[in-house]
């Protein structure tokens, strides 16, 4: 039934405009080119500061890239940071902080949003949150933050 809607819906119009689709079963996706591939390419002792390291999304690309790097991850949520430390604790050359980045030591808000990823010491504004209904606040925490200057 999906592949008659599909067909009705879609195939036909595109057939009409001289547009021809065809289905490739199976057929595998081509590699991303990793983002930092370019940056970090022939760096010697690279250190890479990953600020609001999430889960290791930019670990992962970083070791991808560069397994010889030297990589500082800072995630304040308590959360993620369990998820980050889980996945890259035992790294070699991966140093993991619980804390956020700011201007002073000590403690501030953060905005815990529904997607981690866009949890902010920010408060999203009402534009944000209404032109993407996946981004939602669910509350604020009060986290660790750390100046670069006295950490490193």
């Amino acid at each position: 039934m999906f592949w008659l809607i599909a067909k009705v819906l879609i195939q036909r119009p595109l057939d009409r405009m001289g547009i021809v689709v065809q289905r490739k079963a199976n057929l595998p996706l081509p590699p991303e080119p990793p983002l930092l591939q370019r940056p970090l390419q022939g760096k010697i002792n690279a250190l890479v500061l990953d600020v609001g390291a999430n889960v290791g999304q930019s670990v992962e690309q970083v070791l991808r890239v560069a397994p010889e790097a030297r990589i500082v991850s800072f995630e304040p949520l308590p959360d993620a940071f369990a998820i980050l430390q889980k996945k890259y604790g035992q790294c070699s050359g991966v140093t993991l902080v619980n804390a956020a980045v700011g201007d002073t030591d000590g403690f501030i808000e953060i905005w815990r949003n529904k997607f981690s990823p866009s949890s902010s010491l920010l408060r999203m504004t009402q534009l944000c949150k209404d032109s993407h209904q996946a981004l939602s606040e669910v509350g604020k925490d009060v986290v660790r933050v750390v100046r670069l200057d006295s950490f490193l």
